[in-house]
């Protein structure tokens, strides 16, 4: 059934924070693109959508419905869906070239509502080839299949100065399409402009974002001059282990992260101070 009754307004076809941010949830993979509709298990996400969607439109949405489990195993989700052909087609076929001239609150929408839908921020533990721990990395990323639309995160971002980096992947299946990431480049500087300018609506990834941030620890290489020094004196005076001048290191210079790999490299591999950069665990 077709819904020609809830036609676009002149109004509405005006770039906003609300249509950028609807547009940039469209074209992430959780927006079923004929019948607009958004299934997800983040009830935060639909309302956000919600609330934008109807703002910009001037309709009203279906009520949030919960959808059966076919799994128990899986998380409950949600479903919304605002009903009219014109206003899918409009997001289908608008220009998104025009965001590149666009200001930077509506840049910024655009990209919120893209990694609502299509981001991430994760904290794992990194492990040597022993299987043991060495610390923690960090990525905030978003993914999708369309290259064309990774391109445009990675410029909008830019504009933003946030410079990012684009991973490709091969498909697990041979019909499947190519996966692109797009990945912020690691910096503290650069996490918190995202979490300023970009961040998420949704809760749960907004505080994985807020946990980088505040367990990301850094040392100019200046600083680290000092620990490097004492280790090799007793290294050369004592023939300390890494093990061992690690747990004087951290007696003395409990303010920095020091680790057991960078003792291993100044003392058996030969490694100069550089600067430390890693995330501790949350």
């Amino acid at each position: 059934m077709a819904h020609r009754t809830k036609l676009v307004s002149p109004r509405a076809k005006k770039l906003s924070r609300e249509l950028a941010y609807v547009l940039g949830v469209h074209y992430g993979d959780k927006v079923r693109k004929k019948s607009n509709d958004l299934n997800c298990t983040d009830l935060d996400f639909i309302n956000e959508y919600k609330k934008n969607i109807e703002k910009w439109s001037g309709f009203k949405c279906t009520k949030i419905k919960l959808l059966p489990k076919q799994n128990e195993k899986w998380k409950q989700m949600y479903s919304i869906r605002l009903y009219s052909t014109d206003v899918n087609e409009f997001l289908e076929n608008f220009n998104i070239k025009l965001l590149s001239n666009s200001n930077i609150k509506i840049k910024s929408a655009f990209l919120r509502g893209f990694f609502d839908s299509e981001g991430t921020a994760t904290i794992t533990k990194i492990f040597t080839k022993l299987g043991r721990p060495n610390g923690y990395n960090h990525k905030i990323a978003c993914v999708n299949t369309n290259f064309r639309i990774i391109e445009l995160c990675q410029k909008l971002l830019g504009d933003l100065a946030m410079p990012t980096i684009i991973n490709k992947y091969q498909p697990k299946r041979p019909n499947e399409k190519l996966v692109y990431q797009l990945v912020l480049r690691r910096s503290k500087n650069n996490y918190i402009k995202f979490a300023n300018l970009v961040g998420f609506s949704i809760v749960r990834k907004q505080g994985k974002l807020l946990q980088i941030i505040n367990n990301y620890s850094f040392t100019a290489s200046n600083e680290i001059l000092g620990p490097y020094s004492y280790a090799m004196s007793l290294r050369a005076k004592f023939g300390y282990g890494e093990k061992k001048i690690l747990r004087i290191l951290k007696a003395r210079y409990s303010n920095l992260p020091i680790t057991r790999g960078a003792i291993r490299g100044w003392i058996i591999k030969g490694s100069k101070p550089r600067v430390l950069a890693y995330a501790v665990e949350p």
